[in-house]
């Protein structure tokens, strides 16, 4: 049985609907329909603008799909690299194309301040990068590992505005690189470095790859960040309750 929240809920989607596929303003609008408009503003607002419109309620589009699109990618990642391309095109190919048909039709349905609309048009103007990651299961859905990795250097730009010159440049992004892998993989980066640059003069070819920070790390338990790990999967953990929790306000209540 639906609540009286969920049917007040409703209306204003359905009176936010029309509002945009009506082309009026709200002052227009309200008096057609003769509701107030500062309740509409107020649904507005609480809403977010894009609960609004009808593309959490096509079949296909809704929020759930979208959250199916993370899991899909999630799923990619942990397995092997054909069998992810092939899940992820499986999975994902679909959705985009519903995706990209209904940004499409509301182009036309919009008006030009839209706020939805310019959303959708920064989307659909770098259409080819949104998908890319359907071309290699390698590529994640989202590039929030590089988003953190790069967090460092920017946070510190001010400390090294000046390296000196261009192969002090390149000297400190090697490092940059070397300190961001071994913070995603929670391994000391001091313990590290003293190792391999001790080892790395007389290591043959076969050993280079041992000397990876995430093989490194494997073989070298004692230098591992035992609290950075356990704060990534308790983020890991966070991240999963609040999924599900979405995915269950996505389903639609049983009458």
């Amino acid at each position: 049985m639906r609540t009286k929240n969920q049917d007040r809920v409703a209306y204003w989607q359905r009176m936010l609907a029309e509002l945009e596929a009506s082309g009026l303003s709200v002052q227009a609008f309200c008096r057609t329909k003769n509701i107030a408009a500062h309740s509409l503003y107020y649904w507005r607002r609480k809403l977010g603008g894009r609960q609004a419109l009808d593309f959490d309620r096509q079949p296909g589009l809704g929020s759930n799909r979208r959250h199916a699109l993370n899991s899909g990618g999630h799923q990619a990642q942990d397995s092997a690299m054909d069998q992810a391309l092939d899940a992820g095109r499986w999975h994902s190919r679909r959705i985009m194309a519903a995706m990209k048909e209904w940004m499409d039709d509301k182009l036309e349905k919009l008006r030009p301040k839209s706020p939805l609309r310019g959303a959708i048009l920064y989307m659909t103007s770098r259409w080819d990068a949104f998908t890319r990651f359907l071309e290699s299961g390698d590529i994640p859905l989202e590039n929030n590992a590089a988003e953190r990795a790069i967090k460092l250097p920017v946070i510190g730009r001010k400390n090294s505005l000046f390296f000196g010159s261009v192969a002090g440049g390149h000297a400190a992004m090697a490092l940059y690189s070397v300190m961001a892998t071994c913070r995603r993989h929670c391994i000391d980066p001091s313990a590290y470095l003293h190792d391999v640059i001790i080892r790395l003069p007389t290591a043959s070819d076969e050993d280079i790859d041992a000397l990876l920070p995430d093989r490194w790390g494997q073989s070298h338990p004692e230098h591992r960040i035992t609290i950075r790990a356990q704060e990534r999967t308790r983020r890991a953990t966070t991240r999963r309750i609040r999924r599900t929790a979405r995915r269950n306000l996505a389903t639609p209540p049983s009458r």
